[in-house]
C-alpha cells in the first residue's frame, strides 16, 4: 500500500514537470515572435550580427549593444548563433523550458497546491525572465541549478551565474555571510577546516569579480542612481519581513540573504533586485502548507494579474513593459 502509494506520488510529480514545462515551450513559441521591442530589439539585433562577427569582435559587440560585459550570456549566445546556428526563437524557448522544468522540478518536490502553480505559471516575474530579461534568465538558470544539486562541485553553478549577470552577486556575497559566521564559530574554537577555506575562497573571488567588473558595475551605478525609487525597497522589504514570518527558524539565513539585495536595492533601484527579493520570499513560502498560505495566494494573485497585462502588452506592442 506504501509503495502504491510512493509511486503515484512519483508519478504525478512527473506529470506535472512534464506539463508545465510543455507548457514553457509551447508558451514561449507563440509569444517570443511577439516580443520584439523594448530590451529584445537590442537581444535580437546583437544575436544577428553574430555570425557575421569573430569570437572577439562578438564580445565587443555584446558591450557596445547590449551594455554588459559578463561573458557567460555571449559565450551561450556565440555557440547557439555561430558554432550550432540554432533560430534565436527556438534557442530561447528551449531556455525557458529548461528554467521552467528546473523551478516546476523542486515545486513538485515541495509538494505545492496545484492552485498555486497555475498562478505561478502566469506570474509577472516568471514571463519577464522567459520574454525580456534574458542574460537573467540564463543566470537563473545556473543559480537553480546550483540550489538542486548538492554536489561539491555546485559552487561552479553559482559562479556561472555570476558571470552570466553581475546582479546575482548578491548571493554570493549571501553565501559568503552565512559561511563567515559558521566559521567565525569554528575560529573561535582554534579550528581550522574545509568551511574556513571555503569562506577564504570565496572572498577572494569576490573581490576578483568586483575587480574584473568593476567597470562595469560603475557605469550600471550612475545609471541606477539617477532612476532609483523606494516602491523597489518598500518590495523587498515586504519580501524579507512575509518570509521572516513563514521561516522565523531560519531567519538568520534570510536575513543573510536580504541583506545585500537590501543593499544593492538602495543603491542600484529597486524593481531588478525586487525580482530577487520576490524568488527568495517564494522560497520560503511555497514550503509552507504547499503554498496554500495568505502571502503566497495575495502575491501570486497580483503577480499572475500583472502577467496577464504583461502578455498584452507583447502581443500588442512587442514590449510587455510598454507604458
Amino acid at each position: 500500500m506504501v509503495n502504491a502509494s510512493s509511486h503515484l506520488l512519483v508519478s504525478k510529480k512527473k506529470a506535472v514537470v512534464l506539463l508545465f514545462s510543455l507548457y514553457a515551450f509551447i508558451l514561449s513559441l507563440i509569444v517570443l515572435p511577439f516580443a520584439i521591442h523594448g530590451d529584445q530589439e537590442h537581444y535580437i539585433a546583437f544575436y544577428n550580427a553574430l555570425p557575421g562577427l569573430s569570437f572577439f569582435e562578438g564580445y565587443i559587440a555584446q558591450k557596445n549593444m547590449l551594455g554588459s560585459s559578463e561573458p557567460g550570456y555571449f559565450i551561450f549566445s556565440y555557440l547557439s548563433s555561430v558554432v550550432l546556428n540554432v533560430d534565436r526563437v527556438l534557442v530561447f524557448a528551449a531556455l525557458n523550458t529548461i528554467l521552467a522544468a528546473l523551478i516546476i522540478n523542486w515545486i513538485a518536490n515541495n509538494r505545492v497546491s496545484i492552485l498555486v502553480i497555475c498562478l505561478i505559471s502566469i506570474n509577472f516575474y516568471l514571463l519577464v525572465l522567459f520574454f525580456s530579461a534574458e542574460r537573467l534568465k540564463l543566470a537563473f538558470v545556473f543559480f537553480v541549478l546550483y540550489l538542486t544539486y548538492l554536489s561539491r562541485f555546485r559552487v561552479l553553478f553559482l559562479v556561472g551565474s555570476i558571470f552570466t549577470h553581475v546582479q546575482l552577486v548578491v548571493f554570493l556575497i549571501s553565501k559568503a555571510i552565512l559561511d563567515s559566521i559558521s566559521s567565525l564559530k569554528i575560529l573561535a574554537n582554534l579550528k581550522l577546516n574545509r568551511k574556513v577555506v571555503s569562506v577564504l575562497f570565496m572572498a577572494l573571488l569576490g573581490m576578483s569579480l568586483l575587480v574584473l567588473l568593476q567597470e562595469h558595475l560603475m557605469s550600471k551605478m550612475e545609471h541606477y542612481i539617477s532612476h532609483s525609487g523606494v516602491l523597489g525597497l518598500f518590495k523587498v522589504l515586504l519580501f524579507m519581513l512575509m518570509s521572516l514570518y513563514y521561516a522565523w527558524p531560519k531567519r538568520l539565513e534570510i536575513l543573510a540573504l536580504f541583506i545585500p539585495i537590501l543593499v544593492f536595492t538602495a543603491f542600484f533601484g529597486g524593481e531588478r533586485f525586487a525580482i530577487l527579493g520576490y524568488f527568495v520570499f517564494m522560497f520560503y513560502g511555497l514550503q509552507v502548507s504547499r503554498g496554500l498560505n495568505l502571502g503566497v495566494i495575495a502575491t501570486s494573485s497580483y503577480f499572475a494579474v500583472k502577467g496577464i497585462l504583461f502578455l498584452d502588452n507583447v502581443f500588442v506592442y512587442g514590449d510587455g513593459f510598454y507604458r
